[in-house]
């Protein structure tokens, strides 16, 4: 495996693309499955059924092994990384949309290159750092007619930052301290982590009502889709190029997370949505150095 992240090719942006694309999707099953089941059960439900979905890969000749060896680090990451920005995003969805949640969670790279620059001396370019300044710009004409501050929205804003703050930590650490762990038993066994952490509080924590139908498919599609799936994409991307460059998706997310949240829950797309959308599009091409259409063979 590669230990120096590649230049970004084509590839690496369509699943990019797709990361985005599900990871929007996760904040559309949180908005409909949290309200019924609570932070903390929602929470452990969606590792717990990712980590049941990934667990056949902890199987695989050697991997038990790698993962007693690396077993404090890889529990930091899978809190980091999943149970304690899951469990803040869900708590966020319950006052937040899931579209202005997707936009929030656009800091991830903000911090991940802050991070980056000083624990990675993975220094930014002059054009990524315009491409993130951008970004902000564009969150910031999303958010403009979206969000009203209130005594509502402080802790959930709170929340969405500092889940993004963990997300960059995560991401991060990663890179530098388990960059020879392969990216599949990284997905799984952080998972595996995070549920044996997180699953007792979720029986303590279960809902006294009985959730519908409607919740339970969602909790199962974020745990199958947005999270099982997801992190086998992007402990790739990670491993291929870098961080704070896989990370950038955020700034993608909250173009699907709008759509998602417009098309099965009716949230209003605004022209300042439009606008914003554009605009970050436009600063996460030159925050991920897209420069593949003039190097790819």
């Amino acid at each position: 495996m590669p230990t120096t992240p590649q230049p970004i090719q084509l590839k690496h942006v369509l699943f990019l693309l797709l990361l985005a694309g599900i990871w929007g999707a996760s904040f559309l099953f949180a908005r409909v499955s949290a309200p019924e089941f609570g932070p903390v059960a929602f929470t452990s439900l969606r590792i717990g059924f990712a980590a049941i979905a990934l667990l056949p890969i902890l199987f695989m000749h050697n991997h038990w092994q790698v993962l007693r060896e690396n077993i404090g680090l890889i529990s930091l990451v899978s809190l980091l990384n999943s149970a304690i920005p899951f469990m803040l995003l869900a708590y966020t969805t319950l006052y937040l949309s899931a579209g202005i949640t997707s936009v929030l969670n656009s800091f991830v790279p903000i911090f991940s290159g802050v991070i980056a620059h000083y624990y990675l001396k993975d220094h930014l370019s002059r054009k990524q750092s315009i491409g993130l300044l951008i970004g902000i710009i564009g969150v910031a004409i999303l958010m403009s007619d979206k969000l009203a501050l209130g005594n509502n929205t402080i802790l959930p804003l709170c929340a969405a930052f500092l889940s993004s703050l963990s997300y960059a930590v995560s991401a991060n650490v990663t890179k530098r301290k388990l960059n020879h762990v392969k990216p599949r038993l990284l997905a799984a066994s952080s998972m595996f982590c995070a549920g044996v952490i997180l699953i007792p509080f979720g029986i303590l924590y279960w809902p006294a009502q009985l959730p519908g139908t409607t919740a339970w498919a969602s909790v199962i599609a974020v745990a199958l889709l947005s999270t099982a799936f997801a992190y086998l994409i992007f402990f790739w991307l990670i491993k291929e190029v870098g961080p704070t460059k896989t990370v950038s998706v955020t700034l993608i997310i909250p173009v699907f997370g709008i759509i998602w949240g417009a098309l099965f829950l009716n949230e209003s797309i605004t022209a300042s949505i439009l606008v914003g959308t554009l605009v970050i599009l436009f600063g996460a091409y030159l925050s991920l150095g897209l420069n593949w259409f003039v190097r790819q063979r």
